[in-house]
This record gives structure tokens, sequence and C-alpha cells, in this order.
């Protein structure tokens, strides 16, 4: 069975809607039924090695679409028993899946763990220039793309604000929000409108206390908090400097990678927000609990709290 990754898949975690990242089909010669193979030549070794790319694979070799056709029926009964199989491979071989992914669809791993990969990509299908992405994407679901960003460079460090370098405006020098992905753009600016639907109904000279369940790659996090920004900047007799911006993320590998690999780190300029790893539900349990301000915004962008 060949790799079934013809294309990525990008999902709202809060509707049924489906966007089709158009990357190009793993359609080189390499197979990786052969990985498979040579589990059984290593049952009896106690050494195993966690490659970045085995996450990823075990997911390749267990996810099951509702479209999927007979050649691409999962191997294995469970994303478990698969990456159990997946870590006993030999790490040249394993290293030899990552060449070619490279040079057949020019994607690179950067992070990997059990549950969590992030795949750096050069794409051209937008509008024939080269750009590059970053994607987060959850294992047991490969085809589903949680997070999409733009990048410098294959690796390069994320930072969702860059200085303006416009030498002909008054605003050089300060801090630019990046744009959103072309990717993920429609998804990401139709749930940041909460912010001016919510400016409209209330005290316009009052900054709210917002609450995003389910941060992923903070993507959302960093629009909303940019436009908290924005919004700060243009009150006259705003004296609040306080984040007011909080992510709630459940997975601890998803909170690492964001970390890492996103600009989630709260010393990132010139706005942080506060990513929490936590369920949404014991979150807000303890904001009752601890008599904290009461939440103005509440998004949830969260499949399973």
């Amino acid at each position: 069975m060949m790799i079934p990754s013809s294309r990525l898949l990008l999902r709202s975690r809060t509707t049924s809607a489906v966007r089709r990242v158009p990357l190009s089909p793993y359609a080189s010669s390499f197979n990786s039924d052969h990985l498979i193979g040579r589990v059984v030549e290593r049952k009896s070794s106690s050494a195993c090695y966690h490659h970045r790319a085995c996450g990823y694979l075990a997911g390749l070799h267990s996810f099951s679409s509702d479209t999927a056709s007979s050649e691409e029926e999962r191997q294995f009964d469970s994303f478990e028993s698969a990456w159990d199989a997946i870590t006993l491979v030999p790490k040249d071989l394993l290293d030899d899946f990552e060449a070619e992914l490279w040079e057949s669809q020019s994607r690179k791993f950067v992070h990997g763990t059990k549950y969590v990969s992030v795949i750096d990509a050069i794409d051209t299908s937008i509008d024939d220039d080269e750009r590059f992405f970053r994607y987060l994407l959850w294992n047991e679901r490969p085809h589903l793309v949680q997070t999409a960003v733009q990048i410098p460079s294959i690796g390069a460090p994320y930072r969702h604000y860059a200085r303006s370098t416009d030498s002909n405006s008054a605003q050089t020098g300060d801090w630019i929000a990046r744009p959103p992905s072309p990717v993920s753009e429609t998804h990401l600016g139709g749930l940041a409108m909460v912010l001016p639907f919510w400016r409209q109904a209330n005290d316009p000279g009052h900054l709210p206390n917002c609450l995003l369940i389910g941060a992923g790659g903070c993507s959302l996090a960093h629009t909303l908090t940019a436009n908290l920004l924005h919004w700060n900047s243009s009150l006259s007799n705003s004296t609040q400097t306080d984040c007011l911006m909080t992510a709630v993320e459940a997975s601890p590998e998803v909170v690492q990678a964001s970390k890492l690999w996103f600009g989630a780190e709260p010393s990132s300029p010139p706005a942080s927000f506060d990513l929490v790893c936590d369920t949404g539900e014991l979150y807000l349990k303890s904001l009752v609990r601890d008599g904290k301000p009461p939440i103005d915004v509440l998004i949830v962008d969260a499949e399973d709290g």
C-alpha cells in the first residue's frame, strides 16, 4: 500500500466543513509496506528508536476515511497497534521515508511526537510563486490540518509579529501582525469576527476578557490578540496592560509544538496571550472556583473539550 496522502484536509473542529489543501500527491516509488515487514526482524530487540516520523506513519497505516478505497484499507486495527509496530522499524528506513517525502513532495518533518507532527512544505499551487508553509497535524487523523501558517523558509522560527520595513511609512519599525495563511484565512476570519460583533453590542471603550477553548497551533489566539492590541491602541484613555486573551489546549504535545514551532511563547512581542494546558471543562470550573472575573467572549474551537 502506498502512503495514502494525496491531499491534506483542513476541517473546522466545530463544523463539518472540510477544505482541501492543495499539496501534491505522494507519488514516489517509496512503499512504506516494507517498513512494516522489517518489524519482525526487531521483535526480539529491547532497544526502540522513537523517530519523529513514527507517529505520522502510524496514523497513515491505521486511519480509514469514509471514502477510502479498497486499496487504502488500513493495515492496523488501531493507532496504538500501528505505533507499536512502526517504532520497531529500523532508523535507516525511516530516514529513507523522510528523504523520499522531501524529494517527491517538498515536505519535511521539523517536529514529531507520538500524537503530533509538524511538517514544513514548499507550495507553488496558490499563485505559482514558491511559498513556505508549516502544518500542525494530529497523527491519529493525518489527513487533517489542525493549524497552517506561512513561514519565511523551511525550519525557520515562526513569529506572528514582524517589524515594519516600509521606509515611507510613519509606522516603520512598529510591530505588524502577519496575515493569516491562505490555507486557513476563511476559518480564522470567521471566528475572529466575534470581536467586532461584541464591540458593536457593548461599550467600545472596554476591552473584553476573552477565552478560547481549543488552542491548537494558536493561530486564532494570535489573531484575536493582535485585534485586541489594535483595539487597545485606538483607545485614547486606555491604561489596560493585562493579558485579555487566554487559550486553553488539552493536549500537552500540541502545547509543546505550539511553543516550539508556532510562536506561542508568552514572551513573544509585542503582545502575548496565556496558553493553558487543560480541558475546557476543568478550566471553566477553575474560574468559578477561584472567583476569577467573568468571561466576556468565549470561543469554542475544540472537538472534544
